[in-house]
């Protein structure tokens, strides 16, 4: 039996969090922190949180304990009960991505990030800048809800992953697993070795849906993933994932999400939220229509997970059948950043209504001193001062 906690002051009215009053939001704190104590003290792993009064209890009719168990082994240990949002993505008929929080009247909160939340509560500082959403936003940052709700039934689409490596055989099993283990079955993963010195994969790849190119002469990313992409046999409406093989996915719902969000036929183009391996909050926000008017000169944003649809890649091959915008002054593939490189103009030919930025952090980046950044700096400034200068590409009519 899940204990219920209460937030709102039983000697005054229930508390609205639409009305974001900063002494409600002080009322929330306090007693969310005397909650998490109490649960500690009586080592309670979960609790649910109710913000108002008027709010119903758990429902009878989801086995919160499997749920509740099988998200948690996948660090995922905040879930939204009662939520007001703009939209609601299905995983299944009791779990569900949700986007664009209006309100929460409710939630679910687990033993791992109890001391999270209470530091945040003891460092909250200045109340009056701060915000209940905010708040709750850091503490779920995959956006997972688990509530009764209908279950659509979507298309499914084939997901490709494009992986070009080198020299990360201390990180590339782990990436292997996290892949393997997704939910959503329908995928396949094309490995690119750029030349490794390390020993190459350490772990004989036994799935089916796994390929690996060994390149005798190193390529470099952008390259690999360009070849990649005009010589295997992808489908018009195919779905492009673009992954380090020394990352990881965070947990076996990320396929399943990006499926489900492609089933909006207008969607070209997602790019997403990301948090570094070994952290639990996340990083990420989406271009406003001003910046992107100015993509090329404005900050860049573009974080994992990438994703885009063949036939984009398709439309810009069309317009730059030379790969002109992917090249230096000697034509040559431009060696980093390959992202940069290569994402500008599909988002440039997508447009910005066919493009969405995901909330939930499907993603995690590790940092170690391979890392582009660490050991090529110098030729990342290099290739990015090329890439902005590049004339861009406009939106394209054909899609």
């Amino acid at each position: 039996m899940i204990p219920i906690v209460k937030l709102y002051d039983f000697d005054r009215n229930p508390l609205s969090i639409d009305r974001q009053n900063q002494q409600d939001l002080r009322t929330i704190l306090h007693n969310l922190r005397s909650s998490i104590l109490w649960a500690i003290d009586a080592e309670e792993d979960v609790i649910f949180c109710k913000v108002e009064d008027n709010e119903n209890n758990l429902s009878k009719s989801i086995s919160y304990d499997n749920i509740i168990n099988d998200l948690v082994d996948q660090g995922i240990y905040f879930y939204y009960i009662n939520v007001e949002c703009g939209s609601l993505l299905s995983i299944d008929e009791n779990i569900a991505v949700v986007y664009d929080i209006k309100s929460i009247s409710s939630f679910i909160l687990t033993r791992p990030i109890f001391n999270l939340a209470l530091s945040l509560i003891d460092n909250i500082g200045n109340i009056e800048n701060q915000n209940w959403l905010s708040f709750c936003k850091i503490l779920a940052p995959d956006s997972f809800a688990i509530l009764k709700h209908d279950s659509h039934n979507f298309k499914n689409f084939k997901i490709h992953v494009i992986s070009p490596f080198r020299n990360v055989s201390l990180f590339i099993d782990e990436y292997i697993t996290t892949v393997e283990k997704q939910k959503y079955s329908d995928f396949n993963i094309h490995l690119i070795d750029d030349a490794s010195t390390d020993g190459g994969i350490s772990k004989f790849i036994t799935d089916s849906r796994f390929s690996l190119i060994e390149n005798p002469i190193r390529q470099f990313a952008l390259k690999n993933i360009v070849d990649t992409l005009l010589r295997r046999d992808f489908g018009d409406d195919d779905i492009i994932c673009l992954i380090d093989a020394d990352d990881i996915l965070p947990h076996d719902y990320v396929f399943t999400i990006i499926n489900q969000l492609y089933n909006d036929e207008s969607l070209l183009f997602t790019y997403g939220s990301v948090r570094v391996l070994g952290n639990y909050i996340c990083e990420g926000t989406p271009y406003s229509i001003e910046e992107f008017s100015t993509l090329r000169k404005s900050e860049w944003k573009v974080s994992h997970l990438r994703t885009f649809r063949y036939k984009l890649f398709k439309e810009y091959q069309r317009l730059d059948p030379r790969f002109l915008q992917l090249k230096d002054l000697n034509l040559d593939f431009l060696k980093m950043p390959y992202d940069m490189a290569l994402l500008f103009p599909l988002m440039e030919i997508a447009g910005f209504e066919r493009i969405r930025f995901i909330e939930s952090v499907l993603y995690e980046y590790r940092f170690h001193s391979n890392n582009d950044h660490n050991i090529s700096r110098e030729e990342q400034y290099r290739g990015e001062k090329i890439i902005r200068n590049k004339i861009p590409l406009t939106k394209s009519l054909n899609l």
